[in-house]
């Protein structure tokens, strides 16, 4: 669809849904598409995710870290593209919600990222699904990477949502968001195989 005519009918649903003020602010917020990460800033981020990762355990694979921190920043850019993502996130979940865009709520970005992530098979780091105030309007979902059965509060979050595809990474002790692993009945039926895995068990805090 052609970009032009596409606002112009975002333009007209807007104003026929919210208030004339609303509808001004929300057309210039939706205005704020992520920009594509330089090759200078994922290289950047990438190598700060990798020294994350290592600092797990000693027993984490150079080489793993390395691809895992390569692969979650560029597809968390990737699934941006893909889904047409705007800035801040909140405003993408209105979108979508109100069916102006298809994907791009935060399970759908922590679904999308852990079946890319689990693709590299990994064996000295495990791949975690997690969601924090599970069953609230706050309710929030990412993805927990920890060293080989360590405890899934020593691990370090991804959360691609945070910030519209430009990948959050922390501590998951220290983040504002409560961590816990995923139930295995809240798991999308595509992911339940994946999660079986043995190198990807979920482990309680």
């Amino acid at each position: 669809m052609n970009g032009r005519f596409e606002m112009k009918q975002f333009i007209r649903v807007v104003m026929g849904h919210v208030s004339p003020s609303a509808a001004v602010i929300l057309i210039l917020l939706t205005s704020c598409a992520t920009r594509p990460l330089s090759e200078s800033r994922a290289q950047s981020r990438t190598c700060a995710l990798r020294e994350r990762l290592l600092d797990l355990n000693s027993g984490v694979d150079p080489d793993e870290a390395a691809r895992l921190a390569e692969t979650a920043v560029r597809h968390s850019a990737a699934l941006a593209r893909d889904y047409r993502a705007v800035r801040p996130a909140w405003l993408h979940n209105f979108l979508v919600n109100r069916g102006w865009r298809d994907r791009g709520l935060c399970y759908d970005w922590a679904n999308d990222l852990f079946v890319r992530l689990h693709e590299l098979g990994l064996v000295s780091l495990e791949i975690h699904l997690a969601v924090a105030r599970m069953d609230t309007r706050h309710e929030h979902n990412a993805l927990i990477v920890t060293a080989n059965g360590q405890p899934l509060l020593e691990g370090e979050v991804l959360d691609a949502w945070r910030h519209s595809g430009r990948l959050w990474f922390g501590s998951a002790s220290t983040d504002k968001y409560p961590w816990r692993t995923l139930p295995p009945e809240r798991l999308a039926p595509e992911l339940r195989s994946l999660v079986q895995a043995p190198c990807h068990g979920a482990r309680a805090p």
